[in-house]
């Protein structure tokens, strides 16, 4: 099953200039004819210029336009190839981008069809500008020096103007030139791309292919930005955010972000039936739905039998007494309100999210059960943060679900710094024999060791201990030991990213 499509407004990423070439195109009467389509069909005012240093000049104007268009020729040059450039800027950029997406554009009109080429696509990201200037300023130096460490790039520098820093990578012309800055209200993440890492892509929107060409750009801006950005949460939670919904694993126990602040997040007797939750929602993702609309809302409709899911969470599908309590967890499927707050956002809360829940045999009273789910669409398609391991599906013992559901909730945080409470399990299981104990010690050191193993987590740890006298210990988890563990108040952890 897909996940929601990456696309530049799910994605919060604004075009901010869109430049092309016309090789060959020197006729200014064609010229005017271009500048005229974009006057009357979408408002755009228009100036040119021949050469790089010649006079502009208005080829179309109205005052009740909020757009502009520059035309520049360039004919008999040294620097550059005989044709023109056409450039959007800013929000006209933003302006001519969203007419392209609407397929609006007729892209005969320009002539030279197959020599138009996109020059150049400056993309940025967002975020509210912070009242700290010495934090902003202290990020821009980490990137600096994360930057500088890298001998592949060159042209780098931190400067500071009237209004704050600004941290530039490359410069102007080249393929890839990057800058952060804030201005009155924004913290501003450009990347302005030109040539050759636009030019695999260009052919798309020529074609009407925006969801693909947008995909490709998307993936280009975040990966380029995770290289030259220090991540820091306060201010590329974007960066963060986006990384973790696309590192995606087959056969993965997914969750979105839980409530940290609730220290009951789940009651005993909810536990075993949440966990299962988790496990249908994770079997959800492997399968194909049907759309139906109920009432103005549309729906996904899961058909599958239960014997599949059996082995998707490695019950024996065999089990008269399991396949019992499977069908009475779907009985209850539509009851289960409270745990929407926990994986999912607000949206949710006002649908029903399973409205339509089915469990009958498929040929008489011989048959394979088949169960039948109506899922709220937004809730099938919605985009998980966190993809755990297989390990992480299944459990065999009461504490493996205690420890696992403590690690899920401690792992589904924003933070990239996590925090394990020990101590709460162990707790719970203070008045069980030495046996029980060393038991449970030992499966928390082994969960780990396995989040270590899938690359989850990074080896480094942090040992809070009961004993305040005892001052915090950092180890590797190969040092993790039961002795620690038992110990220990809470252990911090760190999410591996990238």
């Amino acid at each position: 099953m897909n996940q929601n499509k990456s696309t530049f407004e799910s994605e919060n990423i604004v075009v901010d200039w869109i430049g092309f070439n016309i090789q060959g195109l020197l006729d200014r009467k064609q010229v005017k004819k271009i500048a005229e389509y974009l006057f009357q069909n979408f408002g755009f005012n228009s100036t040119i210029a021949v050469g790089s240093d010649g006079k502009e000049e208005i080829l179309f104007n109205d005052s009740k336009n909020n757009y502009q268009v520059f035309f520049r020729i360039y004919k008999y040059s040294d620097i550059y190839w005989d044709g023109i450039k056409i450039d959007f800027s800013g929000h006209n950029g933003h302006q001519f981008y969203k007419v392209i997406v609407a397929n609006q554009v007729n892209w005969k009109t320009f002539n030279h069809q197959k020599d138009i080429r996109i020059s150049r696509l400056d993309l940025c990201y967002s975020r509210k500008k912070t009242n700290d200037k010495i934090n902003f300023e202290s990020f821009l130096k980490q990137c600096y020096v994360k930057v500088a460490r890298n001998k592949a790039i060159k042209n780098t520098s931190l400067q500071q103007n009237s209004l704050s820093w600004i941290f530039k990578i490359g410069k102007r012309g080249s393929p890839n030139y990057y800058r952060v800055y804030q201005n009155q209200t924004q913290i501003r993440f450009e990347l302005e791309q030109r040539g050759a890492t636009i030019k695999p892509a260009q052919k798309l929107i020529f074609q009407d292919h925006i969801e693909e060409f947008e995909r490709i750009m998307i993936e280009k801006f975040f990966k380029y930005s995770e290289r030259v950005l220090a991540i820091d949460e306060n201010y590329t939670d974007w960066l963060i955010d986006y990384f973790r919904r696309k590192n995606q694993t087959k056969k993965s126990l997914v969750t979105g972000y839980f409530d940290q602040d609730s220290n009951n997040l789940i009651n005993a007797h909810d536990k075993k039936t949440f966990f299962r939750f988790l496990q249908f929602i994770a079997f959800s993702q492997t399968q194909t739905a049907n759309t139906k609309t109920f009432w103005d809302q549309s729906y996904s409709i899961l058909q599958f039998k239960i014997n599949d899911f059996m082995d998707f969470i490695q019950i024996n599908n065999k089990n008269q007494y399991q396949r019992e309590l499977l069908i009475q967890f779907f009985d209850k499927l539509q009851t289960m309100k409270p745990f929407v707050k926990i994986i999912t956002n607000n949206s949710f809360q006002s649908f029903t999210i399973f409205p339509v829940v089915k469990a009958k045999k498929q040929f008489g009273e011989y048959g394979p059960w088949i169960i039948e789910v109506a899922i709220l669409k937004e809730f099938f398609f919605y985009s998980y943060r966190f993809f755990l391991p297989t390990y992480f599906l299944t459990y065999q013992k009461d504490f493996e679900l205690e420890i696992k559901l403590q690690f899920i909730q401690s792992y589904s945080n924003e933070s990239l710094q996590k925090t394990f409470y020990s101590h709460k399990i162990l707790e719970q299981y203070k008045k069980n024999n030495n046996k029980k104990k060393a038991q449970l010690k030992q499966y928390i050191q082994h969960l780990f060791q396995q989040a270590l193993k899938h690359k989850i987590i990074q080896n480094n740890l942090q040992i809070q201990f009961k004993n305040k006298e005892k001052k915090t210990q950092f180890i590797e988890i190969q040092e993790l030991t039961s002795l620690l563990i038992g110990q220990s108040q809470l252990i911090h952890f760190y999410e591996q990213l990238f």
